[in-house]
């Protein structure tokens, strides 16, 4: 009987390692974690997870690799013509600048292939050498997904092209270039400057201007979003102004560590902002900006503060700021853009399923994922009564 339930938690234990490395939990081609580290997380004896492990060797699962470790290994050839490979270098520490949403994104992706029938999988890039890449093409999946910042992870822009030359269909959430041609699902930036115009301009505002740094203008979404900008307040009655840009400002201080370094980064990156804005302000009298992100947002709320002109609205882009120190630093953006990760990992598996199976055909498209405006409530109270306040969010109708 003891010996029964043994083999029933081995199975059951090899089961849930299998689901993790499907999920991209455990990527192929990154080492698994300890038999310690497997028997705190899956809450079994240790002793099980090492029998386990073992079974997960054998049948190929799994390779040996330096000392003690294992690796999750690519799988034999053919047997991926159902799966939806994913790019990705596995689970993330859970906040902004690590990759929360792309994380989001990535469980999307899994979810939806699972939903169509499909089996998913996940690859870290960075491992993906000559012999490992080769076995990933002689698998013949259905598809591959890069996930945003995912050619920033691909270094080798040659796998891209290996798998563009084998005929795999690519999806990607990354517009920077510098890799073959492949269908792209992408947040419609210019819908976002639009949803944020008339939000704005419901609520009494008509000097409306966009803020920069610098440095950003060459980033891909900046024109898209800079017309939507311009077209949405012409749709208004409304002239548009020249977008305020400030030289960019390095700092070795991550916003998204701790409280601490958020509030040195909010002082040092206020001060900066005042001199960019002092005199547009108050020429203009604006009365609303638009921030190229939410860390920007704040910047400029905190530079406008300085100013004494703390009622000026501002409002920010990709809906982060109140996921980490920064919150607590008060002076949100009054509203934000949700650009909606968790669909366009879906789309994507979309893009590639019907890219093989021969509904999508000729040459690459870009599907656009409709954004969602998010208001913070405890900004909106800030600006009324002075005082900075931890936000809470809450989704905004379009107007």
């Amino acid at each position: 009987m003891p010996g029964g339930r043994n083999a029933t938690q081995r199975k059951d234990a090899a089961a849930r390692i299998r689901s993790l490395i499907e999920d991209g939990r455990f990527a192929v081609g990154t080492p698994l974690p300890s038999e310690r580290e497997l028997a705190r997380l899956l809450d079994l004896p240790q002793p099980t997870i090492h029998r386990a492990i073992t079974g997960l060797e054998r049948s190929g699962v799994l390779a040996p690799a330096a000392g003690r470790q294992r690796l999750v290994r690519s799988p034999e050839p053919g047997t991926l013509q159902r799966t939806v490979v994913i790019l990705s270098t596995g689970h993330t520490a859970k906040h902004v600048d690590s990759g929360a949403f792309s994380d989001n994104l990535v469980q999307q992706a899994h979810e939806r292939a699972v939903a169509l029938g499909l089996s998913s999988l996940a690859f870290d890039p960075r491992r993906l050498d000559e012999p490992a890449l080769a076995r990933l093409i002689a698998g013949q999946p259905l598809g591959v997904i890069v996930p945003d910042r995912g050619f920033e992870q691909v270094h080798d822009r040659h796998i891209l092209e290996a798998l563009h030359n084998a005929r795999i269909p690519i999806a990607s959430a990354d517009y920077s270039g510098g890799g073959p041609p492949c269908d792209l699902a992408l947040s419609d930036q210019a819908a976002g400057a639009t949803l944020l115009v008339h939000w704005l301009h419901a609520r009494g505002c008509q000097r409306l201007a966009t803020a920069w740094a610098a440095d950003t203008c060459a980033r891909w979404w900046y024109a898209p979003r800079q017309a939507g900008y311009d077209s949405a307040m012409r749709s208004l009655g409304l002239a548009p102004l020249p977008p305020l840009l400030a030289a960019p400002m390095p700092s070795r201080i991550n916003v998204w560590d701790d409280r601490r370094g958020a509030k040195i980064w909010c002082e040092e990156q206020g001060r900066h902002w005042v001199g960019w804005l002092i005199e547009a302000v108050r020429r203009d009298h604006i009365e609303a900006i638009l921030a190229g992100d939410d860390s920007l947002a704040i910047a400029v709320r905190h530079a406008l503060a300085i100013l004494g002109s703390a009622t000026v609205q501002v409002v920010g882009y990709d809906a982060n700021a109140a996921a980490g120190p920064l919150a607590a630093e008060g002076l949100l953006p009054v509203a934000s853009i949700d650009k909606r990760y968790g669909l366009i990992g879906e789309t994507l598996v979309d893009l590639v399923a019907e890219r093989r199976d021969g509904r999508l055909s000729g040459p690459p498209t870009i599907r656009l994922v409709a954004p969602e405006l998010v208001a913070y409530a405890a900004a909106r109270r800030s600006l009324a009564t002075g005082s900075g306040s931890s936000s809470v969010k809450t989704p905004a109708p379009a107007e």
